[in-house]
């Protein structure tokens, strides 16, 4: 986008995404200058290559013309800056504006999985708006991405993982509230219970007919608090209850075969 509003031709798109996507500074640089980018393109280039925190974003300058729709997405990634801090994994996420996937069918933000000691992505994928049309010829916006099996599975070696001997039902939690919901999320997985975080926010049918196709074993509905009772309800059962995340999981210990 950033490109296509400076009116650049494709052969030169084409050469600025590969000196990109091989990091090289230096060549980047003599290439702008060699081609008399705008002055603005070019300090934002560099700027952007540099940036790996989303932080680091506002100090940006983007007031030219031709980057309005560009400050338009990279305020929303400083949305989702805000999400990560509720998750409390901002510092585990990078991002690096010279990362390109080479499929042509990728329309905007493109992503790899990492895990510690282990120097190669699990997988990767990114958002891609029309590639569903050539097929069903509906327009479907979507992101999606794929996980290499072998890969994660020498990832669970190298972390030293063992397989529990008592598999947990899993719980799905669902509420209004984005920090309540990762809230009780993060206490249940505490208790080494397995718990997924719904997204259907304002429709608990949709929840528990999700947490069924998935095999869930509850669907944990929050209000407002984790000190009041949530809505528990019980995929084998049908029935729901209230009670406190406390009391459910107390419940569920004891009925562990």
């Amino acid at each position: 986008m950033l490109l296509n509003g400076f009116g650049l031709d494709e052969e030169k798109k084409s050469a600025l995404r590969s000196l990109l996507t091989n990091r090289d500074q230096t060549r980047l640089e003599a290439f702008m200058d060699k081609n008399n980018f705008p002055s603005k393109l070019r300090d934002t280039f560099l700027q952007l290559s540099r940036c790996r925190r989303l932080d680091e974003l506002a100090s940006i300058s983007f007031d030219s013309p031709q980057c309005r729709k560009t400050c338009d997405h990279l305020r929303k990634l400083l949305e989702v800056r805000d999400a990560l801090t509720d998750y409390n994994i901002e510092n585990l996420v990078f991002f690096d504006f010279s990362l390109t996937r080479k499929i042509e069918y990728y329309t905007g933000l493109v992503f790899e999985a990492s895990v510690p000691n282990l120097g190669l992505p699990l997988g990767g994928g990114g958002r891609y708006d029309h590639f569903i049309e050539k097929f069903e010829k509906q327009k479907l916006p979507a992101t999606g991405f794929a996980l290499e099996i072998e890969k994660c599975l020498k990832a669970l070696t190298v972390q030293r993982f063992q397989i529990p001997e008592k598999i947990k039902r899993m719980v799905l939690v669902s509420s209004k509230s984005r920090s309540m919901a990762i809230k009780a999320v993060s206490l249940l997985r505490e208790a080494r219970m397995p718990a997924l975080l719904g997204v259907t926010k304002n429709d608990k049918s949709k929840t528990i007919k999700y947490a069924k196709l998935a095999g869930m074993g509850y669907a944990v509905f929050v209000g407002s608090s984790l000190e009041k009772p949530v809505t528990v309800y019980d995929m084998r059962s049908g029935v729901s209850r209230k009670e406190t995340i406390k009391t459910f999981l107390q419940q569920i210990e004891a009925n562990q075969p």
